[in-house]
């Protein structure tokens, strides 16, 4: 009882410090009737160079000694605040573009949420050389230098266990954040990671897109077969960088279909929201990029194709909430993503199964890898196998997990491996699995955070 007093003594204690202190609490946020309970920060950290990245503080509902979550979005170019009103924060625009619903599913009634908008040049991100060319290397050194100006300006939360979740290339991004944090890091308190719908390997992605798109009924039977006549030799197929030109020539084929009939490639289950048609690239995956990334769809739009991004744009550029956010007027106009970002940006590293052979083998920390069963771009079977070739032994077979909806549900299924290693999938859920499945996405990382059995 008295460690428990102590604890709420700390607690606080150490939110009237943050508030007396703390010039990018966010005072009074324009849209909501009623303000939040719980504090909520926004400014910038200091990144390598001249670079400043936005964060956006989301304190936990529950204590203030609860986890933290560093969440960070792909693309690359593509901003974390998406995922902050469309998936898993507090806030929910409404369709005016103007005023705010709260989201009961909101990560922070478990954690203290950390949203990261990067690279520089995305969101409100920015650097003051206005050089935004970047690759994965460079955005580690800007994550990490980001987590010290976090970490020194909220020193109180060094104790806190840390948890690092990406979401789509981001997978990209905590894998390398976490291999220089266990290398480097004093006063961070790591102790997980989790991946959703992952870019892990760009091999497996694309290998696995192909039988993905024939067993959902996209292309027929006919051209099944001739597929497996082109790409497979012995039962194994390639469809990755395949030296028969026969068999390019049909996988690219099959993909300019898939991208220009209107389906939506982040939620195979829903419509596409936006009208405009993107166009089709004649090579695929030649220079590491997954083959349908946000670089292969770019088209100069700063959207998310089939996502309808509007209320959130017309929220973000309001005057009065970029006040309130505490962003000066030299910040250029928030979009959901940047082109020029995407465009330019080098992806170096094709397949993550060394770093996490390293992590799992070394390091004390716990793995979870979860897709929505109904995303095409970064697609759950690619990312089965990439989990099954990490090498680990199954501690539970293949199985349904539930989440409760006022009685039970089936969420999606598991497969657990030894060393705290899980691949899940959300049912029903595409690419951002938290904004088409809220309910299960929020019970699996509560599971997951707390270590509770999924």
């Amino acid at each position: 009882m008295k460690q428990v007093r102590l604890c709420c003594v700390f607690s606080a204690l150490f939110m009237v410090v943050m508030a007396a202190t703390n010039p990018d609490e966010v005072l009074s946020l324009p849209g909501l009737l009623k303000q939040p309970a719980f504090p909520h920060y926004s400014g910038y950290l200091k990144a390598t160079g001249t670079k400043q990245l936005h964060y956006w503080l989301i304190t936990s509902t529950h204590k203030i000694t609860d986890p933290i979550i560093v969440f960070l979005y792909g693309g690359p170019g593509c901003s974390s605040l998406f995922s902050l009103f469309a998936e898993n924060g507090p806030f929910i625009v409404n369709d005016d573009g103007v005023n705010l619903d709260y989201n009961e599913y909101s990560w922070n009634s478990f954690a203290n949420v950390l949203y990261l908008e990067s690279p520089a040049g995305v969101g409100y991100s920015f650097s003051d050389d206005k050089q935004y060319k970047t690759d994965d290397d460079q955005i580690t050194e800007d994550h990490y230098a980001a987590l010290q100006s976090f970490f020194t300006k909220y020193s109180g939360f060094k104790v806190n266990p840390l948890y690092l979740v990406g979401e789509s290339y981001a997978s990209v991004y905590v894998t390398l954040l976490a291999m220089k944090m266990i290398n480097e890091a004093e006063g961070m308190n790591l102790k997980g990671i989790a991946s959703g719908n992952g870019l892990n390997s760009v091999q497996k992605n694309v290998d696995s897109i192909v039988p993905y798109i024939y067993y959902h009924g996209l292309i027929g039977n006919d051209k099944w077969t001739l597929l497996q006549d082109q790409c497979c030799e012995d039962d194994q197929c390639s469809y990755f960088n395949n030296t028969n030109s026969n068999c390019t020539d049909t996988v690219n084929g099959i993909y300019q279909m898939v991208t220009s009939v209107g389906l939506n490639i982040y939620n195979l289950n829903s419509d596409c929201v936006e009208s405009k048609k993107y166009p089709s690239r004649d090579k695929y995956s030649k220079h590491g990029e997954d083959l349908f990334s946000r670089k292969s769809l770019s088209k100069g739009d700063n959207v998310l194709p089939c996502i309808n991004t509007t209320a959130i744009t017309t929220y973000l550029n309001n005057p009065y909430v970029r006040q309130a956010l505490h962003i000066n007027s030299g910040v250029p106009a928030w979009t959901v993503c940047n082109d020029n970002i995407a465009d330019s940006y080098v992806m170096k590293y094709q397949d993550l199964t060394d770093m996490y052979k390293k992590l799992l083998a070394l390091y004390e920390l716990r793995f979870l890898f979860y897709n929505g069963d109904v995303d095409l771009t970064c697609n759950a079977l690619g990312n089965e196998w990439f989990v099954k070739d990490l090498g680990k032994t199954v501690s539970v077979q293949w199985r349904p997990w539930l989440y409760n909806n006022g009685y039970d549900q089936i969420a999606g299924f598991i497969q657990e491996y030894e060393d705290h290693l899980a691949f899940v999938t959300i049912k029903g859920a595409g690419h951002m699995a938290a904004m088409d499945n809220p309910n299960a996405a929020h019970q699996l990382l509560y599971n997951f955070l707390y270590n509770r059995p999924y």
